[in-house]
């Protein structure tokens, strides 16, 4: 009898312990990061720019932003602004650090994507672009999102 009591005590204790580390580790776990409001500027030369906003619950940085489908461009790179005297330069970076629980605006006369040397126009209401945004997490942890961003001459 005494040891029937024992196993069920056991087991009980071990179903109490599972169910309790379960739910705390799967609250801590959860990682939402969302992109919207993602769109690429009509071209009016040989680039164009894409803009989105960002926000995550965990510190990422953006790394890389990928065409799914056709290429449009011959590079697509990560571009900041900066300012040197009363003039206002775009500057390649590798990537944007993103913070947690921080909204990161890509967005015109800032931080953005550029599709450079572009293979063909993009005019207002071409098909969509299919882009896929790439993060990088502390140590190996990645993260991609797709996303469908319109071709516009200014955000609507």
């Amino acid at each position: 009898m005494k040891f029937k009591v024992f196993i069920v005590l056991l087991f009980a204790g071990l179903g109490f312990y599972t169910f309790w580390n379960f739910g705390q580790g799967s609250v801590q776990e959860v990682k939402v990061t969302t992109v919207t409001n993602a769109w690429v500027r009509a071209s009016v030369g040989p680039n164009a720019a894409g803009f989105a906003t960002i926000v995550t619950d965990s510190d990422l940085s953006l790394v890389d932003v990928e065409v799914l489908g056709e290429p449009i461009s011959e590079r697509i790179e990560l571009h900041t602004h900066i300012h040197e005297g009363d003039v206002m330069k775009m500057q390649r970076v590798t990537q944007f650090d993103l913070k947690k629980a921080k909204v990161f605006s890509l967005k015109p006369g800032g931080d953005h994507v550029m599709f450079m040397r572009l293979k063909r126009e993009l005019k207002e209401g071409d098909a969509p672009l299919k882009l896929r945004f790439k993060f990088q997490g502390q140590g190996d942890q990645t993260k991609d999102i797709d996303v469908i961003a319109p071709i516009q001459k200014s955000k609507k």
